[in-house]
């Protein structure tokens, strides 16, 4: 199989050479592509954040389907198969103590935030996408107390008053097919646009539950969004967006025995499956007070509901042991914010309020009959004042400064059983700089240099084994940021290249207070860590027939102090961060209506579990006797599209070498394992 994957590759180089040598090297320019994460309008090049940007024509070129396809291509971002889990410079989404109420990493789409289980379960489409955008590093000056890791901006396409329609069928292995449409236009010419989109995906998954004799991981997605655009004056832009997702998976892991994986078969005797549903409101206004001045407004309502099935010991053994959960999440958000643009000054400042209510019944049966229940209930109260200016104080140099204060407060509640509910209150708040300079070599050549705080507020969590709510400290990060931005053959080639030192200090961990019990797992700031690394994208017009690009990152991530009840993983890298990452690939058009694109994309292992000496007494009493760890993988993807007219087919083929391997091994009786060849056809159509 590595043969037939180093000959791909061969193949795919020997093509795209020989087309660059046989065309002229015309000019095809790079497009300026503006981040709006930041919310200073700058392009790409003038960012100094660490940022990965998807047009609505690369995530076409690509054959992108998911978030999850854009993230496995990019820079310092990690995945899990289905999306279980994803990770930014080797810190996760829930962070290293997944009990917390917040996240290290916020995924807005239209502006409005993601609760953490939309995006795990279902992958986020990108169906009707005009821009995906990754920020790396520390957002919180902007973004606030959920992006100590980064922040994921999806913006889907506008309504406009030209009338437009796209359609799509897709159909693939393991039975994968899906159908989606989009279309609007105006309802009154220069004053109200409409636009809808509605995608609808399902598929068997490539997982085998062995023992109830049927797909372990099926998954059937709703995705449905309309927009209303309103121009009452050429002053005023309203722009409201209705979204609805509902998504339904399975159990994605499969069964281990004797240490080693049974790919793609799992041995469970519950009939285990996710689902979320989610309905969202989003009013984004812009008044544009004078030439300078424009006043945005962003209000989003957002009510989630979370289901699932689990099986609590993840085997076939009797008797049939299952968890239910019902979580619903309401989160309600209102932010201003009055920006200037001027030539030499760039600015704004704005407030935030944040609620945040969720409700958590956790139950045990066993055969049907109740054992166990655990019930919660959190409320998060967020307010915010923030600000950022850039000013070019001298040609070629600019200074960016920012600073945020947050407050936060909150109260986590929790029962087990019938026992009387715990109340554990808690109040937060943090100052938050951000303070960089950009320097321009040379038309084209930009310098920058960055420092930056993140923070993740405190709270409790509940340990079952204890039976009480127990609280934990906010946790703060410097980042330091240094960045590289360059077009050295005009718009032809572009360079992007970032690197970064993050010093972490009172960090939340899950740590188990009894060895080898799950149920004894709560959150402990358990000390320092520290990360640092280097990241590099670069892309390459050869030809109007030829793009080449490349993708790599060096990661390394080291707990500088962790000493927990039963373990000291003190000099350890963090678990699931992978040091090393690179994507290679190419994209050759050898007729107008042809395109053909070829991708190399590898990723090192990873330590997914360290193995401690928990016996008091013992020499080694807390220390690491054991790393388990995921496999290194590298992965052949392939695309090809023709297009006729308003028709274009495509088929694609990801991991076309059948690559086998574990992302995540544990002592646990299951395993993630990565997804075999996937492989599927689409029509799409586009007036």
């Amino acid at each position: 199989m590595q043969v037939f994957t180093l000959s791909v590759v061969a193949s795919a180089c020997v093509l795209l050479c020989h087309a660059a040598q046989a065309q002229a090297l015309v000019q095809d320019d790079l497009p300026v592509v503006v981040v709006s994460g930041e919310k200073m309008g700058k392009s790409l090049e003038r960012t100094v954040t660490g940022a990965s940007v998807a047009t609505a024509r690369d995530l076409e070129e690509h054959g992108d389907h998911s978030l999850t396809d854009m993230m496995a291509r990019t820079p310092g971002v990690s995945t899990a198969p289905n999306n279980q889990t994803f990770s930014i410079r080797g810190v996760p989404v829930a962070g290293l103590g997944e009990q917390s109420a917040n996240d290290l990493i916020s995924v807005y789409v239209d502006g409005a935030v993601q609760p953490r289980q939309n995006v795990t379960l279902g992958t986020l489409s990108t169906w009707d996408m005009e821009q995906v955008e990754i920020l790396r590093g520390p957002q919180s000056t902007v973004q606030g107390r959920n992006a100590m890791a980064g922040a994921i901006v999806l913006q889907s396409r506008n309504p406009t008053y030209t009338p437009s329609l796209r359609t799509q069928v897709r159909s693939g292995r393991f039975d994968e097919r899906s159908a989606a449409f989009a279309g609007g236009g105006a309802l009154v010419d220069g004053k109200l646009a409409a636009r809808v989109a509605v995608e609808r995906a399902r598929d068997d998954g490539y997982i085998v539950n062995e023992t109830l004799g049927k797909p372990a991981n099926p998954r059937d997605s709703l995705t449905a969004r309309a927009k209303l655009l309103w121009q009452p004056s050429p002053a005023l832009d309203a722009l409201f967006t209705v979204s609805h997702t509902d998504h339904r998976r399975g159990n994605p892991v499969v069964t281990q025995e004797d240490g080693a994986a049974l790919l793609y078969r799992v041995r469970t005797n519950a009939d285990a499956w996710d689902n979320m549903r989610q309905n969202s409101l989003v009013a984004n206004l812009e008044y544009r007070l004078a030439p300078a001045w424009t006043l945005h407004s962003t209000s989003a309502v957002t009510h989630t509901r979370y289901d699932a099935v689990l099986d609590f010991d993840q085997t076939d053994t009797a008797p049939v042991d299952e968890v239910l959960r019902d979580h619903r999440h309401r989160l309600a958000s209102q932010e201003f914010r009055l920006a200037y643009r001027a030539d030499g000054l760039t600015g704004h400042l704005g407030v935030y309020a944040g609620n945040s209510h969720e409700m958590r019944d956790d139950r045990l049966l066993f055969d049907g009959e109740p054992v166990l229940g655990l019930g919660g209930d959190t409320r998060v109260r967020n307010r915010a004042v923030f600000g950022e200016v850039s000013w070019t104080f001298q040609p070629r140099w600019e200074l960016i400064g920012g600073l945020r204060y947050d407050r936060e407060r909150n109260r986590v509640a929790a029962r087990f059983d019938s026992d009387p509910e715990t109340v554990s209150p808690g109040s937060y708040h943090a100052m938050l700089p951000k303070l960089g300079v950009s320097h321009e070599l040379r038309a084209g050549h930009w310098l920058g240099a960055q420092v930056q705080r993140g923070y993740r507020g405190g709270g409790s969590a509940f340990n079952i084994v204890q039976q009480a709510s127990v609280p934990f400290d906010p946790e703060y990060s410097t980042n330091y940021e240094l960045s590289y931005r360059g077009r050295p053959l005009g718009r032809r080639l572009q360079l992007h290249a970032n690197a970064y030192w993050t010093d972490w200090k009172d960090q939340q961990v899950s740590v188990l207070t009894i060895p080898g019990n799950d149920n004894s797992a709560q959150v402990a700031n358990a000390g320092r860590a520290r990360l640092y690394g280097a990241e590099l994208s670069a892309t390459w017009i050869v030809s109007p027939a030829v793009r080449l690009y490349a993708n790599g990152a060096l990661n390394h991530t080291r707990y500088r102090s962790f000493q927990a009840v039963n373990q000291d993983l003190s000099g350890q890298a963090f678990e699931r961060a992978p040091r090393r990452q690179l994507t290679v690939g190419g994209r050759w058009r050898p007729l107008p209506a042809l395109s053909l694109h070829a991708e190399l994309a590898y990723q090192s292992d990873a330590p997914s579990q360290y193995l401690t000496d928990g016996e008091p007494g013992s020499p080694r009493f807390r220390q690491v006797t054991g790393v388990l760890r995921g496999d290194a993988a590298t992965l052949v993807n392939l695309n090809a599209q023709y297009e006729v007219g308003p028709w274009r087919w495509s088929a694609y083929v990801r991991n076309a070498g059948d690559r086998r391997y574990v992302v995540s091994r544990t002592t646990g009786p299951v395993v993630t394992a990565g997804a075999p060849r996937i492989a599927g056809i689409a029509l799409h159509y586009e007036l």
